[in-house]
């Protein structure tokens, strides 16, 4: 009888645990848009050579210099190849933000902070707000592909 009691008692114990990682998994969603669970790392997601599909503009299609090609490394590094008549280029190093939904890349004059709205294995989202003063800023969101 107590061994039956015991074996009641673990079967329910790990039913218990398994809801409970279930209900955490589908409650730490880091991104809005991003995978409900994901194996990866962020970091081992973000890493790669991305190219531009389609980009907008407070909610509108554009097609405004912007990055076309943005490659980050694992070291840190980040280049930015944007869409012009002449090839230039921008490079220097990236960061999280310490609760990995923002990425910071920087530059030898400055910081550029992007919120991450997805971030799987072979897509990219960013999203970008210019303030211009309190009241008006521009929106731009980037959609990456690997």
């Amino acid at each position: 009888m107590q061994k039956k009691l015991i074996v009641f008692q673990m079967k329910n114990s790990s039913f218990i645990f398994f809801l409970i990682l279930i209900a955490c998994i589908c409650s730490c969603k880091k991104y809005d848009d991003g995978p409900v669970l994901s194996l990866r790392t962020k970091k081992s997601r973000i890493v790669g050579n991305w190219i531009l599909k389609s980009q907008e503009q407070d909610g509108l299609s554009t097609q405004f210099l912007t990055v076309e090609k943005l490659d980050i490394n694992k070291d840190g590094t980040f280049k930015f190849t944007y869409k012009t008549a002449i090839s230039n280029q921008e490079n220097g190093n990236w960061s999280f933000t310490s609760d990995k939904e923002n990425i910071d890349f920087k530059f030898s004059c400055c910081t550029n902070r992007y919120k991450i709205l997805r971030l799987k294995n072979k897509e990219l989202w960013l999203e970008n707000t210019v303030f211009f003063t309190n009241t008006n800023s521009i929106v731009t969101e980037y959609h990456y592909e690997q």
